[in-house]
């Protein structure tokens, strides 16, 4: 039972370091200063000291029970505060739980909402720089309440054909974590819409138009690599042709310029 015990308290009697890659050294803690950490192995207290940069150090776990964490703010820090030697390890936040995984490669989300706006869109986007993605989409705009309105008034019948493609560049003010992000967006549709009120009034109009958006939104990120997003899309829409033949034969050019604009809630996956 001596044994027992002594063997007990050289276990507790040591220091853990927590990498923020999930890795546990038992180690001796001798310094922590601003930018690394210096420890010796546990199993080696005579042997060299080791130094660690600071920033792969998600938490140093005393042995008396006492931790420091580094790399979250104060509040989720409080989060992992303990009472004493018998807190288990399910009491401590994990660091793959906090968020602070670098932008990914690519991601890919679909903005749902858009089925009662002008489509829902499907967006992929490729990191090209640091905050930097580019990402371009298809929406399909027959799908959408407003597209029929905008092109019919609901007294005429929209092509299933109707739908858009785009390309647009969005960066974001942080490399970890939930931020803001802010970008651009070229977005071409086409459609047809046929109108049938009578022989003499009986056409069919074809549009093209080109969407010149801003894109302004937060994006929330989960431990799980999946998101949310939260934003705006908005700009001018011009036509580049707007056609509409008449059954007797005369054509009229419907051109113009409108104000084009959807709310963003869509969901993501990173990869």
């Amino acid at each position: 039972m001596i044994m027992v015990a002594l063997f007990a308290g050289k276990l507790w009697a040591q220091d853990i370091l927590v990498m923020k890659n999930g890795d546990e050294l038992n180690v001796k803690v001798t310094e922590v200063g601003t930018d690394i950490v210096k420890y010796k192995k546990y199993e080696n207290l005579q042997g060299p000291t080791y130094t660690l940069e600071k920033s792969k150090v998600f938490m140093i776990r005393y042995e008396n029970g006492a931790k420091d964490v580094f790399g979250i703010n104060e509040s989720e820090a409080n989060k992992t505060s303990t009472t004493g030697p018998g807190t288990t390890n399910m009491q401590r936040t994990s660091p793959a739980r906090q968020n602070n995984n670098t932008l990914p490669k690519s991601t890919f989300n679909i903005n749902a909402l858009g089925l009662i706006q002008f489509g829902p869109i499907f967006q992929y986007e490729a990191k090209i720089g640091e905050r930097s993605y580019i990402a371009p989409h298809f929406r399909y705009a027959y799908a959408g309440v407003l597209t029929h309105l905008a092109w019919t008034g609901f007294d005429g019948t929209l092509s299933p054909s109707t739908a858009a493609l785009g390309l647009g560049i969005k960066s974001f003010a942080e490399t970890t974590g939930n931020t803001w992000y802010y970008g651009g967006i070229l977005d071409l549709q086409w459609g047809t819409a046929t109108y049938d009120e009578g022989e003499l009034s009986e056409s069919e109009e074809v549009g093209l138009t080109l969407a010149v958006l801003s894109n302004v939104g937060y994006r929330w990120r989960s431990s799980r690599n999946s998101y949310l997003n939260v934003g705006l899309f908005a700009g001018l829409a011009p036509d580049l042709t707007a056609e509409e033949t008449f059954r007797n034969g005369n054509v009229e050019d419907n051109r113009q310029t409108t104000f084009f604009a959807m709310v963003e809630l869509s969901f993501g996956w990173e990869y």
